[in-house]
């Protein structure tokens, strides 16, 4: 279960919205590097929660 209002909440309701996420985007919406998106999404999206991410 994900708190709401965190930055791993907006990018989990970003990468969900029909149109996806940049990592341009989600560095501009969160505020994170580059290095740490990136990390976001692998790590944190993949391994640790099971979901799916697709590059497209």
């Amino acid at each position: 279960m994900q708190r709401e209002g965190t930055k791993q909440a907006t990018l989990i309701a970003m990468l969900r919205a029909s149109t996806g996420a940049t990592i341009e985007v989600i560095i501009s919406a969160t505020g994170w590097h580059t290095h740490s998106a990136c990390g976001a999404v692998s790590e944190a999206l993949d391994k640790k929660l099971g979901l799916v991410v697709t590059p497209v």
